[in-house]
C-alpha cells in the first residue's frame, strides 16, 4: 500500500515540476523521460492525448485503490462522471 501510494506522488511530482517548467522555464524543450520512467511507459512510445490521459486516470485509480485512505477510492468517478468510450475506425 505505501509503495503505490509513493509511486503516484513520484508520478503527480514529475508531473508537477513538468507543467511548471512548461509554464515558467525558459527551455523551449522539457525532457519527460523521468515522468514517463514513473508512469512505466516506454520513452520511445508516441502516446496521444487521449492514450495519455487513460493511462494517467487508470495509474492513478490503480494506486487509490492500493490507499488505505477510503475517499480515494472514488475521488476520480466523482470528479469525471459520465462515460467514456476508446474507439478506434479504420
Amino acid at each position: 500500500q505505501v509503495g503505490a501510494g509513493n509511486r503516484m506522488s513520484q508520478v503527480l511530482s514529475h508531473m508537477q515540476s513538468i507543467l511548471a517548467r512548461m509554464k515558467y522555464g525558459p527551455q523551449s524543450v522539457i525532457c519527460t523521460n523521468e515522468f514517463a520512467t514513473a508512469l512505466s511507459l516506454e520513452n520511445d512510445e508516441m502516446q496521444d492525448p487521449n492514450e495519455f490521459a487513460r493511462l494517467l486516470f487508470d495509474r492513478m485509480q490503480e494506486s487509490f485503490r492500493k490507499s488505505s485512505d477510503y475517499r480515494l477510492e472514488n475521488l476520480l468517478p466523482s470528479i469525471f462522471r459520465g462515460t467514456s468510450a476508446y474507439v478506434t475506425k479504420c
